[in-house]
Formats: C-alpha cells, structure tokens, sequence
C-alpha cells in the first residue's frame, strides 16, 4: 500500500468530517493492485509460483491465523506476523486475493496441490521493510536447522524429517536476484531482503513450507524384478541437486516408507534415488525408475552414464 493512498484516506476523512482511526483501511487502488500482478508475473517460472495452486489463503493471513500443512504426518503450520488492523484483500490475478499492509507491502498466500503453502511477499519500495516474520507451529519436541544452501529442515524429536522451507529468493522488477537469507529463533522464521539502492520495485520474496518430498511412490513387478516409480512435488523438486546432499537421507527415507512394502528397500534402490537428485531435473523423464535387479553401485559411479546403466 503506497504513501499516496495513506494521503488519499487522510483527504478523504478531512472532506467529510470524518474522524481519523490510526491504523484505518485504506483500500489498494487499480494502480497498486496491477504492481503486484506484474510483480508475480515477473518471478521466474521455476520458482514455481504459478505451479498447482488450489487456493489462496487471504483470509487466514489476515485473521493472522496459521495455515497448515495437508498430508504432512505431523501438524505443521505457518503464520504471518506482519499483519495490522485496517489491513485489507484485494485481487491481483484471477482467484488470487493478497491482503495489502500499510508498509508498502502486500501478501499473497497459497495452498499447492502437494499440500504445501507458499506465501509471496511484493516489496513495493525501499521505505518496506527488510525483515518478514512468520511463525512456525511446530510438534512438541520438534527443531529447526538452516541447511547449507538456506533452507530449513524440520525435525522430529527422533531427528525424521518432518518438513522444511525451500531456500530463500527474491528478485526484482528488472529479474536479478536480491540477497535474501533466513533466521530461526524458536518457531519464529525470519526472511530477510537486502533490498534498497540498486534495486528494482517491486520486488517479490517468499518462504514455501513444505513436507512432502515426493509424489505416490508405485511398483511394477517384471520378469527381472520390480520397478519403484516415484517423481519430486513441486515442493520437493527444490531439494533435488547436490547442493543438497546432506538432505539426501530425507529423501530416502519417504520414498522407502511410501512403498506399499518398505522392507523390499536397498541399498541398490538408494544409490539409484541418490543418482536421479543429483542430476535433476536431466535425470527424471519425468520419473524416477528405481529398478531391485541393478547390482549396488555408487551414485557417482551412475552419474557417468546419467543414472541409465552400469
């Protein structure tokens, strides 16, 4: 919501002898609306913003109420902080409302058909703020860690991935990338964007909670064996590559436990998975084929021959 609109609802309120409510609704105008549509639009197609969205969640962002996760085995949620009273919802794009602050910023919040939820923050100038807070509603006993690449893995008390944040990004109106990183303190998630001189407005950021790596995990039985079939979520494809490596366990983990049989899971099977995320998104065509008769090799050896033979 920019300075001019806060100096309309000033007017306004002046003209017809109203008294002025700190904090008063001021509703975002065509203009401002229309620099956030273009600021969505602008977003990179593999940051996956336009990517299986089932709904928007305007209602529950502006209420401040948490949004939770759907198939993630423990009840995880995320909510955002920087909500005020006289916050409003407006369209931006066809069936996607954002709620519009009074800080030069908006929020748009959606839920992904993978069950996970995305929530895009359009910085509309350097006055905005630099920090976006959320809260994570976590399971008792559950922690945090910043990955080496800037994301977040959930833990359970047992250490089993429960979910995560993929990594942070944020890019201008003009396409270049804006220094962005997260902080944890508890359950509070912390983005920070180091926009300001040099930058372009709008600007578009966001954290995507997410738990479910990969889709339906499938076996084909043939003469030589099975075939386990499984492909990444929307979500999940940002965990694939070697940037990501200490994450890799994860991953086996719910493709083993989402067989109708785990206990038909090897070693083989694994290094055969570890293949497929390293050379993503070459590797899935546009699945992962995990095949029981492949002798155990390792995943650098698989690499030589994109993960087809050996």
């Amino acid at each position: 919501m920019t300075q001019r609109m806060r100096l309309v609802s000033l007017a306004a309120a002046v003209l017809v002898g109203a008294p002025l409510l700190v904090g008063a609704a001021a509703v975002p105008d065509d203009a401002d609306v229309a620099v956030v549509a273009a600021a969505l639009a602008s977003v990179p197609s593999e940051y996956g913003i336009d990517q299986g969205t089932v709904e928007t969640l305007d209602q529950e962002v502006l209420a401040g109420e948490p949004v939770y996760l759907i198939g993630a085995e423990a009840e995880i949620g995320i909510s955002v902080l920087s909500v005020n009273q006289g916050d409003t919802i407006d369209e931006v794009t066809a069936g996607r409302s954002a709620v519009f602050h009074d800080d030069d910023t908006s929020t748009l919040a959606q839920r992904k058909e993978d069950g996970s939820i995305q929530i895009l923050t359009t910085i509309e100038s350097p006055s905005a703020p630099r920090e976006y807070g959320f809260e994570l509603t976590l399971p008792t006993g559950a922690n945090t860690v910043i990955n080496e690449d800037g994301s977040v893995a959930i833990l359970g008390s047992d250490g089993s991935f429960l979910g995560g944040v993929q990594a942070p990004w944020a890019f201008d109106a003009a396409g270049n990338a804006v220094a962005t990183h997260y902080q944890i303190d508890g359950t509070r998630l912390t983005q920070v964007v180091d926009h300001g001189e040099g930058s372009a407005y709008p600007i578009v950021a966001d954290p995507w909670l997410g738990a479910e790596l990969y889709g339906k995990v499938s076996i084909t039985n043939t003469s030589q064996g099975f075939v386990v079939t499984t492909r990444p979520s929307n979500w999940g494809a940002a965990f694939q590559g070697t940037t990501n490596i200490g994450m890799w366990w994860a991953h086996a983990d719910e493709v083993k436990n989402k067989m109708p049989n785990p206990s038909k899971w090897s070693l083989s099977l694994q290094e055969q998975l570890y293949c497929h995320i390293a050379g993503f998104p070459i590797s899935a065509n546009p699945n992962y084929d995990l095949e029981s008769w492949k002798p155990y090799v390792r995943w650098e050896q698989q690499a030589l021959t994109k993960c087809q033979s050996y």
